[in-house]
């Protein structure tokens, strides 16, 4: 970690979510799930962690990264494997390196298991306002992405500081907005109920080829 960020981590961000995380049935909670890095391509800012059935957190690298993002439809869904066909896994190299670079983090850090038991837990106003003005900071002073990709409403209302374009090419959904100069964009999440509704082949195609010109041709 970045020494400017451990200390706001020991100093600032501990002290608010540890109390949280004993209220709240000892809840695991992630910052970041990955690596941290100043100015990165990319910053993905999802809903909460959620976490597979093993409760890791769909971003993060772990040894079958590779293997999820070439899993056929017959497998279990993935949120990483739909991620990386969006930014063109296999077809697009150079649009793929934003993917696979990109830092992630959340606007809730604590690891519910799904945005439905966050919505019913009896702490998630608290969590919500307390992770909404660490994430805020981290981006406005620690992070500073050139570019930040929301998945799903919630995050891309809380973070855009102005008013949101947007973006339909044929059958697929994407706003655009600005956090400051910083450009933003929102998704639909990649969740079990959506992907036969937004990500099907065709869909996923107009969204990488979208990403393609924005990310790409600037």
């Amino acid at each position: 970690m970045d020494k400017n960020i451990q200390m706001y981590w020991e100093n600032d961000i501990k002290p608010q979510l540890d109390p949280l995380h004993n209220t709240a049935g000892n809840l695991l909670y992630y910052v970041f799930q990955t690596p941290y890095r100043f100015q990165p391509e990319l910053l993905i800012v999802g809903i909460n962690p959620g976490g597979d059935y093993e409760g890791v957190p769909f971003l993060d690298r772990k040894t079958n990264w590779y293997t999820e993002c070439t899993r056929n439809a017959e497998q279990k869904h993935s949120f990483n494997e739909t991620l990386c066909a969006v930014f063109g896994y296999g077809k697009n190299n150079e649009l793929f390196n934003f993917f696979e670079n990109a830092v992630g983090t959340n606007m809730v850090f604590f690891n519910t298991g799904s945005v439905e038991k966050l919505n019913n837990n009896p702490l998630k106003n608290e969590m919500i306002q307390k992770c909404k003005h660490i994430v805020i900071k981290l981006i406005d002073e620690y992070i500073q992405p050139k570019r930040i990709l929301t998945i799903g409403k919630e995050p891309f209302e809380n973070l855009k500081t102005s008013k949101a374009e947007l973006v339909k090419p044929e059958n697929v959904y994407i706003h655009k907005s600005f956090r400051g100069k910083t450009p933003m964009y929102r998704i639909p999440n990649p969740s079990r109920i959506n992907i036969g509704s937004y990500y099907k082949p065709e869909q996923i195609a107009q969204y990488q080829q979208y990403f393609e010109q924005e990310f790409l041709n600037q």
